[in-house]
């Protein structure tokens, strides 16, 4: 499980239960992608384990 950024954007990498690998853009609605730092995508993470 990872969280790391690319290009002004925040990512999470993370196996589901039956082993496939899921990468996801962490978004929040109402909130501008350059303003969303590395607390928030590993709160995005916690919620997804």
């Amino acid at each position: 499980m990872a969280v790391y950024k690319k290009n002004n954007r925040w990512y999470i990498d993370y196996y589901l239960p039956d082993g496939k690998r899921k990468r996801e853009t962490v978004t929040i609605p109402g909130v501008d992608p350059q303003h969303i730092n590395r607390q928030d995508a590993l709160k995005a993470l916690s919620i997804r384990k």
